[in-house]
């Protein structure tokens, strides 16, 4: 991920970690899809005025740096 920040593509962790593994509570019940999401799943910030050229560049080295979609999930 650190090669992403150096073209200045900060990904954000939003659901990391899962709910069901907050330090805080008593008896979690095990979430495995939620779980197994949380540690793969990022986010980007966008802006009005970021246009498909820029957007491809974007995915291509995400892609790139991350590998394919794995869609056999």
């Amino acid at each position: 991920m650190e090669e992403l920040w150096g073209w200045y593509i900060h990904p954000l962790w939003y659901f990391y970690p899962s709910l069901s593994e907050l330090p805080y509570l008593q008896n979690p019940a095990r979430c495995q899809v939620s779980e197994d999401l949380a540690q793969r799943v990022s986010c980007l910030l966008l802006f009005h005025d970021l246009g498909d050229a820029l957007s491809d560049r974007i995915a291509k080295r995400i892609i790139r740096v991350c590998g394919p979609l794995d869609t056999t999930h």
